[in-house]
């Protein structure tokens, strides 16, 4: 089993985790009145863990699909991530209560599962230990926990037998006895000066730039005495609700304009003019940090020809902010700023996007250089955009015709290529059968030396940034004429005027 002190670290800490979450639960409470809570849905708080040399183990992983067994409906990571992200959650220990209790009005989670793993493996023995709280997300309260610790050497019988040396298998283990006696139902206690079962708020959005309206929502239950008011205050400035049927509020505020968080403040008076308080019951984010936006290519030549070859461009887009992102959308206009085609989304960006050279209508788009831009809009309205990135779309060949210059004894070479080209390969043939190569990387320059030699053909193999290919075809090889210039025909005429005259 365990060594002394490390029995007592984790009693030690075992009783830190339990104070500091009942603190949270208990705060502002006086009296207590029971009312019994059905427990359907739960979020998986990422455990704080040390876990030795074990690092590929997901604690979070075994507990969740622990709970799922035993009938819970689980909060779904990514969602949960996304709210601890929203509100800057990065450990337990930022947890308070307006965060629990904003994870039972925004994931519909009735309560939260969180606490610590401990996992040792050396040669000697494999030891574990867990420790778990289960709280409402509606009061804050702890209505269960537990700790176990196991070992393998626990499970050694006579001779040696039975050790368990494997960390899953006795992972599995300490999960099923952790979660022998969750309980799917909770005796509450609540305030019982308060004539308030709950009391839900919500702002919709409950993030947005500052300055911008957003609306409140407040659902009183009653338990006892009826309502007579609502009032609710943001910072000093008060929310004007309204009310057709005494339990439902709602009001219009605009959101303070510094960026930061805010908690809402609710005082409700019953019918004997007697007055509550309700604190961080819901919370509103003012996010005006507008996200940032970056766009990689693989590749910004591609030949869409079903060659197999650089058929797609594709583009990672990246985006960060702070406060999630709400949607998106990927334009791909001429230069002109026709928009040839677009995509949109809501949420995350996807890891990558693939463009065939379709259009808007899924035929084939023209030869010729594009612009890409993405353009993303985060929970608070902020919105930023990518500078336009030029791409290439080209499924032709690389092109060249060559002339010999016989009195310079060069090749002159025209050649073009959308996309550029990135390598050549000039083969020059001869009558007797005679061959040489010139070859080199990026365009073909102007101009080459032509080899010595009599040179009649020529053929040349090509390949293009799109990655389209030229494919050798042999070709006459035609010869620069001589330019003859006006004076130089004067003078000859000259020359032959003497002649006659003698």
């Amino acid at each position: 089993m365990f060594g002394r002190d490390a029995g007592r670290g984790l009693a030690q800490h075992c009783a830190w985790a339990a104070l500091t979450v009942l603190a949270l639960a208990l705060a502002g409470r006086v009296h207590a009145q029971e009312r019994e809570m059905a427990i359907e849905t739960v979020a998986v708080m990422p455990f704080g863990s040390w876990i030795g040399e074990n690092a590929s183990i997901d604690i979070d992983e075994y507990l969740t699909a622990g709970l799922a067994r035993l009938g819970f409906s689980m909060v779904p990571a990514a969602e949960l991530e996304d709210f601890l992200v929203s509100r800057r959650i990065r450990r337990p220990d930022f947890l308070d209560r307006m965060a629990i209790r904003g994870m039972g009005t925004n994931l519909r989670a009735d309560a939260l599962f969180m606490g610590y793993a401990d996992i040792l493996a050396d040669d000697k023995d494999v030891q574990i230990s867990l420790n778990a709280q289960l709280v409402d997300c509606h009061e804050v309260a702890v209505i269960w926990a537990n700790a176990v610790a196991v070992a393998g050497s626990d499970f050694e019988t006579v001779l040696g037998l039975g050790r368990i040396t494997d960390v899953t298998e006795l992972l599995h283990i300490a999960v099923e006895r952790l979660l022998e006696r969750v309980p799917h139902t909770a005796i509450l206690e609540g305030a019982a000066a308060s004539p308030y079962d709950m009391i839900r708020a919500s702002f919709a959005p409950d993030t947005l730039h500052g300055g911008k309206a957003t609306t409140l929502s407040v659902e009183v239950k009653e338990a006892a005495a009826g309502v007579r008011d609502v009032k609710a205050f943001l910072l000093d400035q008060e929310i004007a609700l309204h009310s057709d049927d005494g339990r439902w509020y709602s009001g219009q505020v605009r959101a303070p304009e510094l960026e930061g968080e805010y908690a809402l403040k609710l005082y409700v008076t019953d019918q004997e003019n007697r007055v509550f308080t309700i604190s961080d019951v819901a919370g509103l984010t003012v996010h005006n940090t507008p996200p940032e936006v970056f766009v990689t290519f693989r590749q910004k030549a591609f030949s869409p020809n079903g060659d197999g070859i650089q058929d797609q461009m594709v583009l990672v887009p990246e985006a960060r902010s702070t406060g999630g992102l709400r949607a998106w959308r990927l334009e791909i206009a001429t230069p002109e700023g026709t928009v040839v085609r677009e995509e949109r989304g809501a949420g995350r960006l996807p890891e990558a996007f693939a463009w065939g050279g379709e259009d808007g209508r899924n035929a084939p788009a023209p030869d010729g250089s594009y612009l890409c831009r993405i353009l993303v809009e985060d929970q608070a309205g902020n919105e930023s955009a990518t500078a336009g990135q030029a791409v290439v779309l080209d499924t032709a060949p690389p092109e060249a015709a060559l002339v010999l210059d016989p009195a310079a004894q060069v090749l002159e070479v025209s050649a073009s290529d959308l996309s550029g080209t990135v390598a050549w390969t000039l083969t020059l043939h001869g009558e007797s059968g005679a061959e040489t190569r010139l070859s080199g990387a990026g365009a073909m320059p102007a101009t080459l030396d032509c080899p010595p030699g009599e040179w009649t053909a020529w053929s040349l193999e090509a390949e293009d940034a799109a990655g389209n290919r030229l494919r050798p075809e042999r070709k006459d090889l035609p010869r620069k004429q001589p330019v003859i210039l006006e004076e130089d025909l004067l003078d000859k005429n000259r020359r032959k005027a003497w002649d006659v005259r003698f």
